[in-house]
């Protein structure tokens, strides 16, 4: 007797026993907590897509940025006009500047028209062995002289690599085009290719 008042308080309560061959409640809700995450994770990695791929100001912006914290230092920056590309194939900067902060002012020690980068995403995020292959159309270098007559060049920032990190990327640059200019003379490259 007082069983059966039990079972009819949990069934008006929705609590109790669950059908025979149903699923938990708690499974019913975790489920669908994943599933509404996965999909917020894809909607917003397809926006960010769609947006690099129009060069988005807001987002070249911050891809120039990441790029410049990760490659310059505290003397040296990155920028450039526009970012776009793709998120599995390459990306493109457009009139990519490499700028040195110097006491009399920042100077410009590189510009070029466009910056090409290849990369594989897969390979970059899970391989060990990486590629990059990163192509630089007329690019010029002003050697550019500070007032006490020193050459200014960039500082790049230095790999804080663990020793126990097996990774290694391969970097090759290509040069199409550029110019290294000095107020005495003028030095046409044509193309050249170099490999680090």
């Amino acid at each position: 007797m007082f069983g059966r008042e039990v079972e009819k308080i949990q069934s008006r309560r929705g609590q109790g026993r669950r059908p025979p061959g149903g699923i938990p409640e708690w499974l019913r809700y975790a489920i669908v907590s994943v599933s509404v995450l996965v999909l917020a994770v894809l909607i917003s990695g397809g926006i960010f897509a769609l947006l690099f791929s129009r060069g988005d100001p807001v987002v070249s912006q911050r891809i120039v940025q990441l790029i410049s914290d990760a490659v310059g230092s505290d003397s040296t920056r990155i920028e450039s006009d526009r970012a776009h590309g793709s998120v599995f194939g390459g990306a493109v900067l457009e009139n990519p500047r490499l700028v040195v902060l110097t006491p009399d002012g920042p100077v410009v020690w590189l510009h070029a028209t466009r910056l090409r980068a290849e990369y594989d995403t897969y390979q970059l995020l899970f391989s060990r062995r990486r590629s990059l292959r990163i192509t630089i159309d007329s690019p010029v270098v002003p050697l550019v002289h500070d007032k006490h007559g020193n050459l200014i060049v960039p500082r790049f920032h230095g790999s804080k690599r663990n020793p126990l990190d097996k990774r290694a990327t391969r970097i090759e640059v290509a040069f199409q085009n550029g110019t290294i200019s000095s107020t005495a003379a003028t030095s046409g490259l044509g193309t050249s290719r170099g490999t680090r």
